[in-house]
């Protein structure tokens, strides 16, 4: 509790005293007297590497985002469906699915495809060509889907929301 409490005080802090007070198992009078976390993770090279790579390759694909945003071919991030072309060979591919990567770039859609032709930027670690998404936004999560389900209330959701509604 001790480490949730600290990291909150700043949000939260006469919540995080008043938690405190109640679990009494402390010898400190406020939050503010605790020690701060230490960090608890010492990762390897190979893990840093892989967030570095993985950091670039969404830096090179939100300034491709830029660009179609500025040219106002989309609104937002979320109306993109964007394809990708790793330039590099010691790339992290094989460890993710489409579907994390357009949940990284908060886009409708993310292809990974080779030799990708009239791309809309060149980066560090990848070609990115985005266009805009077909299909119908979801109301609640706003992400561009060929297949929305229809609620009672007439929102439109795409299958994610309305298993995540149905539970």
């Amino acid at each position: 509790y001790d480490t949730l409490m600290r990291l909150l005080n700043p949000i939260i802090p006469f919540t995080m005293d008043e938690a405190l007070h109640t679990l009494n198992d402390y010898c400190v009078d406020n939050v503010e007297m605790m020690d701060f976390p230490e960090i608890s993770h010492n990762y390897g090279e190979e893990v840093i590497n892989e967030y570095k790579w993985v950091l670039k390759l969404r830096a090179d694909v939100l300034k491709a985002i830029e660009i179609v945003r500025r040219n106002n071919e989309i609104g937002s991030a979320q109306q993109a469906k964007v394809y990708i072309d790793v330039n590099d060979e010691n790339h992290y591919l094989d460890k993710y699915a489409a579907e994390e990567f357009a949940k990284l770039f908060i886009v409708s859609d993310a292809r990974i495809v080779k030799n990708l032709e009239d791309t809309t930027y060149e980066g560090e670690v990848a070609k990115v060509k985005v266009i805009k998404a077909e299909g119908t936004k979801c109301d609640r999560c706003w992400n561009i889907v060929d297949h929305t389900y229809e609620t009672e209330e007439g929102e439109h959701l795409c299958e994610r929301c309305h298993g995540v509604i149905n539970e």
